[in-house]
């Protein structure tokens, strides 16, 4: 769901990891075989290549289509308004951008550009020029006013885009060139930390295709910095981006359009969305591409698997070739199989994505009662969450403690602060100090509110996808009603949940961060601008808070953002608008038909592309 970003600091590699081998890429552990230690991000360290298979087996398919579980499907494919990480996903492989993130290096480097950006002397102006090959589908060049104007379509108020709107706010024009058609400079207001890296989250589109009229010429940026836009903006703009809006271009596969090396062929709901290589890419036969540059497998199928025994099954019975979205149960019970352990290469490895319980700062009294309002209630909260209890219980101790939103991982992880720990004597104290008690013996808590007698009875909302978020929720609801408080557990389909916690329709819900090692902007997150647009779902911040994220927003230096970065934490902590659970090992899958098998700790966890069918010939080494 999230886009937000985090670097790396001294991490450490189990004993018996550190034994062995590490070669090939200067920044890459090679390994082979199976290992189910906790690898941990390093310091030197990105990413695993796994050794190719010795032999093939005789029942292994011979087809050079990777099968790829996701636990729920993609809310659109539309190019600019989603909100779930599914979409970047499968972006990654049918969509170029300006510049991406790297997930091997952890660096943010050229996809589309040629190079990374000339900046000028006042650090304002950042000049891209387009590669000369890039081509759109009909064989016309990859402009710089493609690059203009997608990213004018994104910054566009009237876009539907409220999740990545913080991110384009530093820019204030993109000059083209009037010299060469692949040349833009981008203008910025201020120095700010993200002013390269937010490339990565915007995809370019092909102007001629989404804009044939050239209807949003006559915009120019600085237009768009116009609060009241929608009233200035004229007819023809107001019915362009209405159209744009449309769930049309999200979801039907005749109007899907990208640069990248795929295709969306197939997509049926609930089963599976199917990627066929383009039998005709300008990247094709290019010397010196990344294995996140190139397009390996015939096709890329996303098969939905929400149920965790069906999810086992269909692993023993090899219909599935990778996966990192295993429960840890599961994890551990493959392990058991024989068969499983011949077929797939498997690691708990770290990552930059976090699990939390959110809850609503800001009810209204009316469709949600004013259950958390109060900071009292929201450390009591902290205190009844069985967090150790669902680690070792549930995720068997495959999983870390974070007691921040700001990965250990990264500078500026504020380790002053305490973890949170069950506490229900201390959670009955602060929520009788709060004025919840049982007035009535019917061992729920109650007050009155306004004048009206309220049961402490919230509702839980959260995407059921397994047996494990099952498994949780009744932890959580038995160890609440242990100090009196009911939770109504309210299962949904992730799109669903998406949409309500983004129009702050909730009293509590389960959620969880992808984000990633680049330096964060917090101001999607936690600033009080994004909790109308935005993700500060919430409703956490006020005067100090913000103006700490907007000095963050433009302090380059890693050392002067630390101490900030440091207080940030310990206000949301203070404030507990989340419960911090946990930090769940990613459990990544690979089947051993495949070389060229990648695990990183960035997100997605694979390179699908990169897979390629072994066939007992010599197989392509990362450069």
């Amino acid at each position: 769901m999230m886009q937000p970003t985090l670097n790396l600091r001294n991490f450490y590699l189990m004993a018996m990891l550190l034994l062995l081998s590490m070669q090939a890429c200067k920044r890459g552990g090679r390994v082979s075989g199976n290992d189910n230690s906790h690898l941990r991000i390093d310091s030197t360290i990105t990413f695993l290549r796994i050794d190719d298979a010795d032999s093939i087996l005789p029942d292994w398919s011979k087809e050079n289509v990777v099968v790829n579980h996701i636990p729920g499907p993609p809310d659109n494919l539309h190019p600019t308004n989603g909100r779930l990480a599914t979409r970047s996903w499968i972006f990654m492989f049918t969509q170029k951008y300006l510049m991406r993130l790297d997930p091997m290096q952890m660096e943010v480097v050229p996809d589309l550009a040629a190079a990374p950006p000339v900046i000028s002397a006042n650090g304002l102006e950042y000049t891209y020029t387009i590669r000369k090959e890039a081509r759109w589908d009909d064989g016309s060049p990859v402009t710089a006013a493609d690059v203009a104007f997608s990213l004018k379509i994104a910054k566009c108020p009237l876009t539907n885009n409220p999740t990545t709107k913080s991110y384009l706010e530093n820019l204030i024009d993109v000059r083209l060139s009037a010299d060469n058609p692949l040349v833009c400079t981008m203008v910025m207001k201020e120095k700010y930390v993200q002013n390269i890296s937010f490339l990565s989250s915007f995809i370019i589109l092909q102007k001629a295709y989404h804009d044939p009229q050239g209807i949003m010429d006559a915009v120019a940026f600085s237009a768009l910095e116009d609060p009241d836009f929608a009233s200035h903006a004229g007819a023809d703009v107001v019915a362009y981006i209405t159209d744009f809006n449309d769930g049309k271009w999200g979801n039907d596969l005749e109007l899907l359009n990208g640069a990248g090396p795929y295709k969306v062929t197939s997509w049926e709901r609930g089963a599976s969305l199917v990627l066929e290589k383009k039998a005709a890419h300008w990247s094709y036969g290019l010397a010196g591409l990344s294995p996140q540059e190139q397009a390996l497998p015939d096709k890329i199928i996303f098969k939905e698997v929400k149920d965790d025994n069906a999810t086992i099954l269909e692993l023993k019975a090899q219909e599935i070739d990778a996966s990192v979205w295993l429960s840890t149960q599961s994890m551990q019970t493959l392990e058991q199989d024989p068969n499983f352990v011949t077929n797939y290469n498997y690691r708990y490895i770290d990552n930059f994505s976090f699990n939390y319980l959110g809850v609503n700062m800001r009810p209204d009294g009316l469709t949600h009662e004013l259950f958390f309002n109060e900071k009292q209630v929201r450390h009591a909260m902290t205190k009844l969450i069985p967090i150790e209890q669902i680690i070792r219980v549930i995720y068997n101790d495959k999983a870390d403690r974070w007691v921040s939103f700001h990965a250990p991982a990264k500078p500026g992880y504020n380790d002053s602060l305490a973890p949170y720990s069950s506490d229900l004597n201390g959670a009955i104290a602060l929520l009788e100090a709060a004025g919840w008690t049982d007035t009535d013996g019917d061992n729920i808590r109650d007050k009155v509110i306004n004048g009206r007698k309220v049961p402490f009875s919230f509702e839980l909302m959260y995407s059921s996808s397994g047996a494990f978020i099952d498994q949780m929720v009744e932890m959580i609801k038995e160890a609440c009603y242990q100090a009196g408080v009911e939770v109504r557990l309210a299962p949904m389909e992730l799109p669903v949940l998406a949409q309500k916690v983004g129009t702050h329709d909730f009293d509590a819900y389960l959620g969880a961060w992808a984000t990633n090692s680049l330096p964060d902007d917090f101001t999607q997150l936690w600033h009080t601008s994004s909790y109308a647009e935005g993700s500060n779902y919430c409703g956490f911040g006020n005067a100090v808070s913000d103006s700490l994220i907007d000095l963050l927003r433009t302090t380059i230096d890693t050392k002067e953002r630390i101490p900030m970065i440091r207080e940030l934490q310990a206000i949301v902590y203070e404030e507990a608008p989340y419960v911090m659970l946990f930090s769940a090992n990613r459990k990544n899958v690979i089947h051993k038909r495949f070389g060229n098998q990648i695990m990183t700790f960035e997100r997605p966890g694979n390179l699908l592309n990169y897979l390629l069918l072994l066939q007992g010939e010599g197989m392509q080494e990362i450069q």
